[in-house]
């Protein structure tokens, strides 16, 4: 499991519009959620892969020459003035070639895009090469359980927040150590056996590719000293994975594990 805060997360809006040769940007086609990660002194955005992976546009104009309009990520992040928004091509290169690294596993709809935020940024990007050889020490908060109270952050799409995302809760509706039956978003098909988690509650088109949380739990047993004092002493929220679509006919929502994180920072 990676551990991660959402006091020292830093998530933001992502939408993707598509930037014509003269400039200018035409339509939105998604609006979603991602949050910034450090893994091996690089710094990514973590999202979906219905999220990121936009392909270019052909744009006829009154029978000339049809025009390519490139995607362009449009991300949110916190300055000392408000949020403020940036703009970073999903493709670059001479031919051009996308930036963003999608799940080698082409059903897991997970993606990552290598960006650094401006300067003027007070977010704090969360370190994670470490995560999975520091997950011994966590051991005693417990393992995420069905019925435990989860929540999500992200951006609603619609609901206006002046810039910051907001949390919806709900509870984990699945046997967390069985990966359930997967299905795929926007006609995807299902993929059986995927390593996600299954939630109950109400969350909105706009929350894909937030992060997912549970509060820690103490079990019964009892850490070493030299153990405890690796852990926070305020049961910290304990990152479970990214949020990523939603079965209408079940509403049921689903959350791919923080295992398959850590494989798409791999790559």
């Amino acid at each position: 499991m990676i551990h991660l805060t959402p006091q020292t997360l830093a998530v933001s809006m992502v939408v993707v519009g598509w930037r014509k040769p003269d400039g200018s940007t035409e339509g939105m086609h998604t609006q979603g959620t991602g949050f910034h990660v450090e893994w091996k002194n690089r710094h990514f955005l973590i999202s979906n892969r219905h999220v990121l992976c936009q392909p270019p546009r052909v744009i006829w104009t009154n029978g000339a020459t049809p025009i390519i309009a490139w995607p362009v990520l449009f991300v949110t992040y916190p300055s000392a003035s408000g949020y403020r928004e940036i703009a970073y091509p999903l493709f670059e290169g001479t031919p051009p070639v996308p930036k963003v690294v999608a799940h080698t596993n082409p059903f897991y709809d997970l993606a990552r895009i290598e960006i650094n935020l401006p300067q003027d940024s007070i977010a704090q990007t969360v370190d994670l090469s470490d995560a999975l050889t520091n997950a011994p020490a966590y051991q005693y908060l417990g393992m995420p359980h069905v019925g435990q109270d989860a929540f999500v952050i992200g951006y609603p799409t619609g609901f206006n927040t002046l810039g910051a995302p907001v949390r919806k809760s709900g509870s984990l509706a699945s046997e967390t150590e069985i990966n359930p039956t997967y299905q795929m978003p926007e006609g995807g098909g299902v993929l059986t056996n995927a390593p996600v988690y299954v939630l109950d509650g109400t969350f909105r088109p706009g929350m894909s590719g937030s992060p997912v949380f549970v509060q820690a739990e103490f079990p019964n047993s009892v850490p070493t000293a030299k153990e405890l004092v690796r852990l926070k002493p305020d049961n910290p929220p304990l990152f479970i994975g990214v949020y990523s679509s939603f079965d209408p006919g079940r509403e049921l929502h689903f959350v791919w594990k923080a295992s398959a994180v850590a494989e798409l920072l791999e790559q």
